[in-house]
């Protein structure tokens, strides 16, 4: 049996091996994001020492040794700072959306109205000129994977796409238009509808293609994941704050749209500044703090947390306590560009550009539909319709807006 080896010996052996390991070049790579219950864990137990102490900052959201000035943080460092649910995975990746139109397009045709359809023509034609959306239907990605048996509307819109693009003249939207009852059995062929219910219908479509063949027992922040949600979804956040206590109830929901009320302003600044001011809860409607565990006066307000990648606007042109059935027929004005800071919770400046402006129907300045005119590559506007304009569409981080 060896003889146990003296301090003196071991501390020589362990200088030789210590100088070979130093003289080898030391390699350095980027972390990676930590397990989410293993890291929720760590914030339990450990309080972090460079906490920002700006006002209203919430213990849970500092970050412990990872903070940075919040102009410079990623978007998956503000995933990790705030309460946004963590996808089990990730279906589409979103390094694969590309908001630039990666060669240079010549203007499509123009669509046939087939009887009432102008709410629909003015949706799809927004949707053929949403670069990160067509430049994935030419990738092929998902004609070579679809698992869909019957109709499938993506498929359906690339085949549409393809033929915008290629015709000399003015093609009809026959394929998606005589399918109105799959995307929702109350839309009825030659009757008026809302364009932008037709798309949320319609997108709503599109998600389910992008869902099949996949466990139906999916996490909802997963199927927050898709193709879909990676272009046009981001989240709100509700925001309520007791005035005695100052406690702070946060809320994230996932947004594929904003909505803006049209009653008191006349522009689409003005509409988001009045989407964001805070409104009173008080009287019959007062807070249940479960700080104070009482009713309490408290200010409740909405702001856009993470934009998304193409924002989708709905001007809410319909007020049901008006007279003359409630249409509010007042201009309204928006500019080429729209900087999103003022209404976010976050600090990271987002700008979006405008690509698309449509116009129709009841409730949208989104996707419009008599009318929709389109920026190639961000220079003229072209008309791909042949009446008045009512709707419109835009883009974010130079990316698209629509309205």
């Amino acid at each position: 049996m060896p003889e146990p080896q003296g301090i003196d010996d071991l501390d020589a052996s362990l200088g030789s091996s210590s100088s070979i390991v130093l003289s080898e070049r030391v390699g350095f790579s980027s972390s990676c994001r930590p397990s989410r219950p293993y890291y929720d864990s760590l914030k339990q137990k450990h309080q972090a020492m460079n906490r920002r102490s700006g006002a209203g900052q919430s213990p849970k959201n500092a970050v412990s040794g990872m903070d940075k000035p919040k102009a410079s943080r990623s978007r998956a460092e503000v995933e990790e700072s705030d309460d946004l649910p963590t996808p089990q995975r990730v279906l589409f990746n979103p390094d694969q959306v590309c908001l630039r139109w990666k060669s240079t397009r010549k203007v499509g045709c123009g669509l046939v109205n087939l009887g009432n359809t102008c709410f629909l023509n003015s949706v799809i034609q927004c949707l053929s000129y949403t670069a990160p959306l067509v430049q994935y239907l030419d990738s092929g990605d998902h004609r070579s994977h679809c698992r869909v048996d019957g109709y499938c509307a993506l498929c359906a819109l690339a085949q549409h796409v393809k033929k915008v693009f290629q015709s000399g003249t003015p093609i009809k939207p026959g394929p998606i238009a005589s399918r109105l009852k799959f995307f929702a059995k109350h839309f009825r062929s030659g009757r008026q509808e809302d364009a932008h219910e037709f798309l949320r219908y319609f997108m709503d479509a599109v998600q389910k293609c992008c869902l099949v063949g996949l466990p139906t027992k999916l996490d909802a922040a997963t199927k927050q994941t898709t193709m879909v949600h990676q272009v046009f979804g981001g989240y709100h956040r509700s925001l309520v704050v007791c005035s005695k206590c100052k406690y702070e109830s946060k809320t994230y929901d996932p947004l594929l749209d904003v909505s803006l009320d049209l009653k008191h302003v006349s522009t689409v600044v003005g509409a988001f500044e009045e989407y964001v001011k805070p409104d009173i809860l008080d009287g019959a409607n007062k807070y249940m703090c479960p700080k104070c565990k009482s009713k309490v006066r408290a200010a409740k307000s909405f702001s856009i947390h993470r934009a998304p990648n193409v924002l989708t606007i709905q001007l809410k042109r319909f007020d049901f306590l008006r007279k003359a059935g409630g249409k509010i027929n007042k201009r309204v004005a928006y500019s080429s560009t729209l900087n999103l800071r003022p209404y976010m919770s976050e600090s990271s400046s987002v700008s979006t550009k405008l690509y698309s402006p449509g116009t129709y129907c009841p409730g949208t300045l989104l996707l419009g539909g008599d009318d929709v005119r389109i920026s190639v590559l961000g220079k003229a506007w072209h008309r791909t319709a042949l009446l008045p304009p009512r709707c419109v569409c835009l883009t974010i981080r130079h990316s698209p807006l629509l309205m």
